[in-house]
């Protein structure tokens, strides 16, 4: 009704009956990065309008003959039809992109830009079925929409190649679960004031039976993709609270802090089952600390505002990591309930020669104070980096100068080591 076009229901016919015709044409699959965000800061209304607005411009490059669809929240469809190369397919995709690429308006007359991804699939070349195709242009948009900006990926065997990849480790880390093939390493947070390791984060790693160590980058993004992230979320959170009982046995006191991605941010049971855990194991709540990242915060800010308040209500402290490389959220950390700012190490790593990650480094850590929220530099190799980030009063630091993440008996050695003393 919106957009009047077809709905998912009426492409899927026309889809259908197109195959049976045996004539080629490319099936494109187009979805509008960070719609989200455009909702979250101009609202639904004007969210609306930018479905409406986009629908015109493709259809405007569209041809009498061909057919559009809007088949999702923010994605379209669209059969191109009486095309057999990829050549002529891309010059009309190139032309729907130039026209997303001019400024859209609010109903203010406020300019704004979008991008968009575009996955392309041929019929009869890549599938000869309306399962394969619609899986096969999802599988495009997928992989062009990693860049964020305007793309264009046409289905082809390096992307078979790469979802039968992971395919084989979803199937992998389903079985992982059940074999309780995990691991938590810890890395220690040290506070420059007390020149101890207060702190430290909690990071998975994955013990595969015939491929080693695996690191969460090579896993967790899969597991994002499914249901698996919650499970594996709440082996996380559940391990953590083990640990913590253990080191409260052996007299230390030490917080830990658990990374939570997004998807894990909007599972509704979320604090309850932490809350579980902590009543299970009989730990100190200020023990323990959530990570979220920044694009949790804009994207979820209602969400993430909920559950920061809950868990903050019951003692727990929240961090947010890798601050500085996502979005503009400084309104966020006057808003949310926030204890830490974590710098990420991309600024600290050239700190000592780039003025300009001098002056950014500075300035964060000025604001964090000034809305008393405690800093954490990451990435920390180098005693002149420490050096730096001592006379600019940060409050912790992590990182290989100190000790890569480790095992817990590892961890344990360090707590009675020189860093702690």
């Amino acid at each position: 009704m919106l957009t009047k076009l077809p709905n998912r229901f009426g492409f899927w016919q026309t889809l259908e009956q197109k195959t049976t015709e045996k004539t080629p044409f490319y099936l494109l699959y187009v979805d509008i990065n960070e719609f989200r965000s455009h909702n979250e800061y101009f609202g639904h209304e004007e969210g609306d309008k930018l479905l409406v607005d986009l629908s015109k411009r493709i259809k405007a490059n569209l041809k009498k003959t061909d057919y559009i669809a809007r088949v999702g929240g923010d994605e379209f469809a669209v059969i191109l039809a009486n095309i057999d190369n990829q050549e002529s397919c891309k010059l009309i995709i190139e032309r729907i992109i130039d026209s997303v690429n001019l400024p859209f308006n609010t109903s203010k007359s406020d300019h704004f830009n979008i991008s968009v991804s575009i996955g392309a699939a041929s019929f009869p070349n890549d599938a000869e079925n309306v399962e394969d195709l619609m899986k096969f242009v999802d599988l495009s948009v997928y992989s062009g929409k990693a860049r964020n900006k305007n793309s264009l990926q046409f289905y082809s065997q390096a992307i078979k190649d790469a979802s039968l990849q992971v395919v084989a480790i979803e199937h992998d880390l389903r079985k992982a679960i059940e074999n309780n093939e995990f691991e938590l390493y810890l890395q220690p947070i040290i506070d420059l004031e007390r020149n101890k390791i207060l702190k430290a984060e909690a990071l998975i790693r994955w013990n595969h039976p015939k491929k080693g160590l695996i690191f969460p980058d090579k896993f967790i993004p899969i597991a994002e993709k499914s249901e698996l992230i919650n499970t594996i979320g709440h082996w996380v959170i559940n391990s953590v609270c083990l640990l913590l009982k253990k080191l409260s046995e052996l007299d230390f006191k030490i917080k830990i802090s658990i990374n939570l991605c997004p998807t894990q941010v909007l599972e509704e049971s979320l604090f309850s089952y932490i809350h579980r855990c902590i009543k299970k194991h009989k730990i100190d709540p200020s023990l323990l600390e959530l990570e979220v990242t920044e694009g949790v915060l804009v994207h979820d800010y209602k969400i993430a505002e909920r559950l920061l308040s809950k868990v903050r209500a019951i003692g727990m402290s929240v961090s947010v990591d890798d601050f500085g490389t996502g979005y503009s959220s400084l309104s966020y950390l006057k808003k949310l309930p926030l204890d830490f700012v974590k710098i990420d190490q991309s600024f600290v790593k050239d700190i000592v020669v780039d003025d300009n990650d001098k002056a950014i480094v500075r300035a964060v850590i000025a604001m964090a104070h000034n809305l008393n929220l405690g800093v954490t530099a990451e990435g920390v190799e180098t005693k002149e980096q420490l050096s730096f980030l001592k006379d600019n009063a940060c409050n912790s630091v992590q990182g290989y100068l100190f000790s890569h993440p480790v095992r817990f008996e590892l961890f344990l050695e360090l707590l009675q080591s020189k860093l702690n003393t």
